[in-house]
């Protein structure tokens, strides 16, 4: 694997959960396709909130950007046998969090153009899990009272659609 942290990216994970009382941590993610973002600012979001920018593709579902209190954990578990578990089972955790510090100051390198990347990955294997995880998405927003449901609703449908051709 090519990506890679900053040194200091955990503890500033730690410092933002010790100093806000969050119940999880994100920092930015640099990509090879977006402008880098150094600025640090931390923004806290309620349940709420926090819900809502995860289901509409705000938050990234990434787990490699976060620090978690452990409990959050409890009675959830990642699928197995299954890529994008972690478009699958991030609502689960978040929904169990008060609240959630972010900043955009960016600590995790993650290269999307390297080959072998799970991101390039077209079998059709990979295309229903991406399916799975929208549409279970989908339902989970829409139990959950989430706001702006269009944007959730259409990626469930587009990558239904993908993985099984259907026109």
């Amino acid at each position: 694997s090519d990506d890679y942290i900053r040194a200091d990216m955990y503890e500033t994970l730690y410092n933002m959960i010790k100093d806000t009382g969050a119940d999880i941590s994100i920092c930015g993610v640099y990509t090879d396709e977006n402008e880098r973002n150094d600025t640090h600012s931390v923004r806290v979001m309620d349940n709420k909130t926090m819900l809502n920018e995860l289901l509409n593709e705000k938050i990234l579902s990434y787990p490699i950007n976060k620090l978690y209190r452990r409990e959050l954990f409890n009675n959830v578990y990642f699928p197995t046998d299954m890529t994008f578990e972690d478009l699958y089972v991030m609502p689960e955790i978040f929904k169990n969090a008060d609240n959630v510090a972010i900043t955009e100051k960016e600590f995790y390198y993650y290269y999307l153009t390297r080959e072998g990347n799970v991101s390039s990955n077209k079998s059709a294997k990979h295309a229903a899990d991406c399916s799975k995880a929208f549409v279970h998405r989908f339902y989970f927003a829409k139990e959950n009272g989430i706001e702006n449901m269009d944007k959730i609703e259409l990626k469930a449908v587009s990558s239904t659609i993908g993985a099984y051709g259907l026109t």
